[in-house]
């Protein structure tokens, strides 16, 4: 897994296994190294919501949660080792 940027925010959704899509907001790097992610939930999206605002994933690598690497940015994990991926989208959105 590259590093990336502290600060960095994502779009995250994930996919039921029926194939309906499901947001999960926008989420914050907060940690980035080569052996551990950390990302916080930074917005509340209502009723579909898994994960409450302020709360946060750990992933450490090599220790069960994985994480999948896109070229466009993006990247995915699986909080619970396994099951449903969440999939995380790069979102800078910055007023001027």
């Amino acid at each position: 897994m590259r590093k990336l940027a502290k600060g960095h925010r994502y779009k995250c959704y994930f996919v039921s296994g029926g194939g309906t899509e499901y947001d999960e907001g926008l989420w914050e790097v907060k940690t980035s190294t080569e052996k551990t992610l950390i990302v916080e939930k930074i917005t509340d999206n209502g009723i579909y919501g898994t994960y409450e605002k302020g709360e946060k994933i750990t992933c450490r690598k090599g220790n069960g949660n994985p994480v999948l690497d896109w070229d466009d940015n993006g990247f995915t994990i699986y909080p619970n080792q396994g099951g449903t991926p969440f999939v995380f989208e790069s979102y800078n959105f910055r007023l001027f």
